[in-house]
């Protein structure tokens, strides 16, 4: 904040979606609202202790027991005028400030903080925090891995749920029970199966599998405030020599990638190491139209940075890799025209040697 000349930082958040970036508010608070999906609010002056407005006087006792920070208060009227309201307590009037959560506000949020705000000149600023939160600490890891361990557990239920007769619901909730005895908070978990299965993992359907399905899987949860993610690609009953073969472009995609993977490295690095596998494939030859997505850092928040997905790595192209890096490295390749897709996806942690991969369950294409 001293570097950036920043007074004092706004950190807000109202998280409506998934993947959400609530995480910069339990980052600096350790409060996260009781369910995900509760607004709050953070002053950080520069020279004063922060406060922390939450949304509910019936969430004060669980905030008070939860976050370091002393000053917690129930908001009296918008989040907009309670941030002005204690920056005029702090005895701010005027400066600058770094705002985080421009990303989460609707036009009608983003319009207020402006309005109330208007006397000072106000910056994006989640770079301030994101600084500190690209490289994890041995707790964080070590939640982490116990998160991966609970996507590793969900992923073999699935696969022995995911039988010809059975619902792609059925055997999503196969997983879910499993990764929730083990006290899982939230689940992403996505699915596909039968023809363009690489673009299906979303709400699990009705669709009951067929022997010789193609299905993606997508183990997906949060334990303690982390995030982790397996991927894999295989069929129901048979295998297909088609979806064999594009995984493994994939599979080497990702190889690939983590080589690449080390400290030192740049983002950039990363994902050109990867591309020129698929660009050397025969699918780039054909000219068959394909997309392709690499990755993103993991951690309080499903994604974060640095980004590795096409709209993501060129504002994060020069991050340097560095040890205590979390990233999920899940290479997709989607072929539209020939209505196939094939993912592999670990998380991955760097260390000062190379990667070592929280997510243990075999790759390669998997047979039910």
């Amino acid at each position: 904040m001293q570097t950036r000349n920043l007074d004092a930082l706004i950190i807000y958040t109202f998280p409506r979606k998934f993947p959400s970036t609530s995480g910069y508010v339990r980052y600096v608070s350790n409060w996260s609202g009781v369910n995900e999906r509760t607004p709050s609010l953070i002053i950080l002056p520069a020279k004063e202790h922060p406060e922390l407005v939450i949304n509910s006087e019936g969430y004060l006792p669980l905030a008070k027991d939860a976050s370091w920070i002393e000053r917690i208060r129930v908001r009296n009227s918008g989040f907009a005028n309670e941030a002005k309201d204690a920056l005029s307590r702090f005895g701010i009037k005027n400066g600058s400030l770094g705002v985080v959560g421009f990303a989460e506000m609707t036009m009608d949020e983003y319009s207020s903080f402006q309005e109330a705000l208007a006397q000072y000149r106000i910056v994006k600023a989640e770079d301030v925090i994101d600084e500190l939160r690209v490289v994890k600490s041995r707790k964080e890891i070590d939640l982490m891995r116990k998160a991966a361990e609970v996507c590793d557990e969900a992923f073999q239920r699935f696969k022995e749920a995911a039988k010809p007769g059975a619902r792609e619901f059925e055997a999503v909730a196969e997983m879910e029970h499993a990764a929730a005895r083990r006290g899982a908070e939230e689940s992403g978990c996505g699915v596909g199966s039968g023809p363009y299965a690489g673009y299906q993992q979303g709400t699990p359907r009705a669709r009951r599998y067929k022997a010789g399905d193609v299905v993606v899987a997508s183990s997906v949860f949060r334990l303690r405030g982390y995030w982790a993610q397996l991927v894999r690609t295989g069929s129901i009953g048979k295998s297909s020599s088609e979806a064999e073969e594009l995984l493994s472009l994939v599979s080497d995609a990702q190889k690939e990638g983590i080589k690449a993977l080390k400290p030192g490295a740049t983002v950039m690095n990363v994902y050109e190491s990867t591309t020129r596998v698929v660009s050397a494939s025969k699918y780039e030859k054909q000219n068959h139209r394909h997309i392709f997505r690499l990755g993103h850092g993991m951690g309080l928040d499903y994604s974060e940075r640095p980004g590795l997905l096409p709209h993501t790595v060129t504002p994060d192209c020069d991050i340097k890799i560095q040890p205590g890096m979390v990233i999920e490295l899940h290479p997709s390749l989607l072929l539209p025209d020939l209505a196939i897709g094939a993912l592999q996806g670990d998380l991955c942690v760097v260390t000062d040697s190379g990667v070592e991969l929280l997510t243990k369950s075999d790759n390669g294409f998997f047979v039910t």
